[in-house]
């Protein structure tokens, strides 16, 4: 059945949208590794819906190489998904293999139907236009249908099951904010399930040849537009949602590093990490690597070398880490309930509340106010200084 004109259009500013978010959130992937997969699923969305509102067979006539391009598409949404939920609520570092896995069923139907896809266009123009396709297409699609049916039941149960986890583990330390983060995400999955029902029921039917009086494909394509003016809105008015990692404990978020020696450590490295940790050395706001060679009696050109040896930072990055370890402890103390921000950054080493906020802001991808709205969310109705 053909869609209207009026449904055409929607679709193509649908689809037209679905490429500007999947821009946009390349563009900002740097922030999050989730939003560069989210950012594949936007640009597949609109491809997918561009190409289903202008098709026809006068379409396929004329351009037949642009036939059945978007079949294989299908076979990617349910482990994307669940690589954008995963990736969203936990650390897990993905490699080329652990994310291969997930794309073996989408390489091995491409490979079985690539035959086709390397036919001349003459070829493809007299099987469009006579439908005499090889029969081994048909059952090809049958099967695959059959995997994506079944990728949407395997690939919801995990990505539910780790929202399920996160909500488990952290149940009681959520703000506000973070149940509307993990709502949002569970109104993904669930749209993505009424999604995918539309699709595998209309897959089926055209397996047992079933007519109904409605396209269930139109609902499928119709959803995904809306779900790309959602993923848009929720960009728009709660950035957070998109660009902020769900973390609640201290433990969970970019934390600065904590420096330990062994025996194989360098000497240097032992004395310095010593006068640091020992004397607190770093909360003086105007330590320098003459103060530190002074007192240790470590020459000052020694001393950087060691820290870019042992450690990979300079003299100023180390200092700053322990000076962001003092202001978690004072923030873990409840400080921040009788002391304004200020404050806190002075009796944390930082000589102003600029240089605290942009060192805490790189180090956590959270400003001051944000990582105590974030973690101690409980607590911060008495916060002074915003």
């Amino acid at each position: 059945m053909e869609v209207d004109s009026y449904f055409k259009i929607f679709l193509l500013i649908g689809s037209a949208l679905s490429l500007l978010m999947a821009i946009f959130l390349w563009v900002n992937s740097a922030k999050l590794f989730a939003n560069s997969i989210l950012g594949i699923m936007n640009f597949f969305w609109g491809f997918i819906v561009f190409i289903f509102a202008i098709q026809s067979n006068e379409f396929y006539v004329k351009f037949p190489h642009l036939f059945k391009i978007t079949s294989v598409i299908p076979i990617s949404l349910f482990p994307l998904l669940y690589i954008y939920i995963k990736s969203y609520l936990t650390d897990k570092k993905w490699n080329f293999w652990n994310l291969a896995i997930h794309f073996l069923p989408m390489v091995i139907y491409f490979i079985v139907i690539s035959p086709f896809y390397f036919q001349t266009t003459e070829v493809k123009r007299e099987l469009i236009k006579t439908g005499n396709f090889p029969s081994y297409l048909g059952v090809v699609a049958s099967v695959f249908d059959i995997v994506i049916i079944v990728q949407g039941i395997v690939y919801t149960a995990l990505s539910m099951k780790t929202i399920q986890k996160y909500f488990d583990i952290e149940a009681g330390n959520l703000s506000k904010r973070q149940h509307y983060i993990l709502n949002w995400l569970i109104f993904f999955v669930l749209s993505y399930v009424l999604l995918w029902a539309f699709g595998a029921v209309g897959a089926v039917l055209e397996m047992l040849r079933i007519k109904v009086p409605f396209d269930l494909f139109n609902f499928f394509y119709l959803g995904l537009t809306i779900l790309t003016v959602s993923i848009g809105v929720f960009a728009l008015r709660c950035p957070y949602v998109l660009f902020q990692k769900l973390k609640t404990v201290p433990g969970e978020i970019n934390e600065p590093e904590k420096y330990t020696v062994n025996e194989d450590s360098d000497k240097g490295l032992k004395t310095i990490l010593n006068y640091l940790e020992k004397e607190k050395a770093y909360l003086k706001n105007d330590l320098s690597l003459q103060d530190m060679a002074d007192a240790t009696g470590i020459p000052k050109h020694r001393i950087s070398a060691v820290f870019n040896k042992e450690l990979g930072k300079n003299f100023y990055e180390i200092l700053n880490e322990y000076r962001m370890q003092e202001a978690i402890r004072l923030f873990n103390d409840g400080k921040h309930l009788n002391f304004t921000l200020t404050y806190i950054a002075e009796m944390a080493g930082f000589n102003s509340r600029a240089t605290f906020n942009r060192i805490f802001k790189k180090i956590t991808n959270y400003t001051p106010s944000e990582y105590i709205h974030t973690v101690y969310s409980k607590d911060t109705n008495t916060e002074k200084d915003k």
